[in-house]
């Protein structure tokens, strides 16, 4: 984890000193593409209102302001550029990226909607269709990836699920523990 925090730091300060680049997104009208560029220019805003408040950027404004807003800025990035990515693969089931581009909403809700993106409640339900239409798709993409050998949940299958519910011990209240007894002898 600080490994992490600190390659954030290290690449937000190097974007946001203008010493790197990134590259351009394919559809900047993109969802993904949309929201990285209004992080990065949030960012920068505050960044320009840190300097102009001490000259520097080792103030409290850069700190209160800025650095909270690193990893999200950060992840932002590494989303959309993973989304553009899977899609120039061109093997990546469409339903694939429709999910993870719904769960990368979900990491800031408040934003999409805050854009014009929808309710809270729509892209819920949005992310919920996603991952519906993905479902359907699971066993032939588990097929397609030979990933069956890799996949122990004993809930994948019927019957094995059924075995491991069986093998679940029971817990209730005592009463409900006699009502039973007592229904069973009756019997």
């Amino acid at each position: 984890m600080a490994d992490l925090c600190q390659h954030d730091i290290g690449l937000a300060s190097e974007l946001l000193m203008n010493r790197y680049g990134l590259p351009q997104p394919t559809d900047p009208t993109g969802y993904l593409a949309m929201y990285e560029a209004r992080m990065l220019e949030e960012v920068v805003r505050d960044k320009n209102l840190a300097l102009g408040d001490s000259g520097s950027l080792r103030g409290t404004t850069y700190n209160d302001s800025v650095l909270p807003r690193w990893r999200a800025m950060v992840e932002a990035i590494g989303q959309r550029m993973a989304y553009e990515a899977a899609q120039v693969q061109g093997n990546i089931a469409p339903e694939v990226l429709d999910v993870f581009g719904k769960s990368c909403i979900q990491k800031d809700p408040s934003w999409f909607v805050e854009h014009g993106y929808g309710t809270r409640s729509a892209l819920r339900d949005n992310e919920n269709r996603a991952y519906s239409n993905l479902l359907t798709l699971l066993p032939t993409l588990v097929e397609r990836a030979n990933a069956k050998g890799y996949i122990t949940a004993p809930l994948v299958e019927e019957e094995t699920m059924e075995d491991f519910i069986k093998a679940l011990p029971a817990f209730g209240a005592r009463t409900d523990v006699i009502a039973e007894q007592a229904l069973q002898s009756r019997l």
